[in-house]
């Protein structure tokens, strides 16, 4: 039976998101890896794509005109507003919206002189980008792991209330057979990509 009401809708958000916070996450805390100097791979080239991805991610719960977002089912934690907003900001400034003011391309030369005057000896491409502190990295982990555990509170209440609805006669409108029995079954957020 495929039921569309406004809860199950509303668990498939939940859903969706509790992957993507699983994502931000798993890039972000491999931000925090690569600063520590533990990451085998760290560098300042993927430090800068790890927090893009983190943000994206985070964001894909908030920056839609689709459907609600996770604003409307689960509020900022407690004393984290701050970090939410300068999340906002930097995704704004850094990402979203980037522009010359925020993201500049610049080339380096190696000049040299000799007899006949001066040539290009090399050329180097390197793009300046805004610095992510480690501390707002930390900052952002201990956010997104919060919202993970509102995450998942509601959606035991709204399973639960799924369940109810279908019992009841919501239920019975949606079903032509006998009288059904449902009871909630065990839930665990599920990632869409699962960290090797």
């Amino acid at each position: 039976m495929d039921i569309d009401t406004e809860t199950s809708r509303d668990l498939a958000l939940l859903n969706e998101c509790s992957g993507d916070l699983d994502e931000a996450v798993d890039a972000l805390t491999r931000v925090i890896e690569i600063d520590e100097g533990e990451h085998p791979h760290g560098d300042a080239e993927l430090r800068q794509h790890l927090i893009s991805a983190g943000m994206i991610a985070y964001w894909r719960c908030y920056m839609t005109n689709e459907r609600p977002n996770l604003g409307d089912l689960v509020e900022t934690p407690t004393g984290m507003t701050e970090t939410h907003h300068a999340a906002r900001k930097f995704r704004n400034r850094a990402i979203a919206h980037a522009d010359s003011a925020t993201k500049r391309a610049s080339v380096a030369v190696e000049l040299i002189r000799d007899a006949g005057g001066i040539t290009v000896g090399s050329l180097w491409p390197y793009t300046n980008t805004i610095e992510c502190p480690t501390e707002f990295v930390a900052q952002m982990i201990e956010l997104i792991e919060e919202l993970q555990v509102q995450v998942h509170y509601k959606h035991l209440e709204l399973r639960d209330l799924l369940a109810s609805e279908i019992a009841g006669d919501r239920g019975q409108q949606l079903w032509d057979g006998p009288q059904m029995s449902v009871s909630p079954l065990a839930w665990t957020p599920v990632a869409k990509r699962e960290r090797p």
